[in-house]
């Protein structure tokens, strides 16, 4: 029998990964329409690189023009890491937890086997929610 500490531990760990993919999936329309911007400013840069003699009455109108998408380009990015960044770490934190974890009951149970420690956890969490 694993130590309640143990299997408690695993619990929070596949709680708070729920958590974070709810938030992922509370995000992901935001995301979408991100990387739809990005999409769309990258197509208007290469329509722009079309025929661009006919579009641009000087050279530096369609450098400031580009300048602009590319900003564009920047802003967005920076929006979509700023809504990536803390669930990445939070996923990669509780990825480096169930690490530690499966490290920790494997060498505390020495002689059980995998298949008996995953169930155990199973079971433990399924009589928990």
């Amino acid at each position: 029998m694993i130590d309640s500490k143990y299997l408690e531990s695993g619990l929070r760990i596949k709680n708070e990964s729920e958590k974070a993919l709810l938030l992922i999936n509370k995000e992901e329309k935001k995301l979408k329409d991100i990387n739809e911007k990005l999409v769309n400013i990258t197509k208007e840069l290469e329509e722009m690189g079309k025929d661009i003699e006919k579009k641009y009455n000087s050279p530096e109108d369609a450098k400031i023009d580009i300048f602009k998408k590319l900003n564009d380009i920047e802003v967005q990015s920076a929006r979509l890491n700023k809504a990536l960044e803390p669930l990445n770490k939070k996923m990669e934190s509780l990825r480096k937890e169930e690490d530690h974890l499966w490290n920790t009951v494997k060498e505390r149970y020495p002689n059980m086997e995998e298949d008996d420690i995953v169930k155990e956890f199973q079971n433990y969490i399924k009589n928990k929610n």
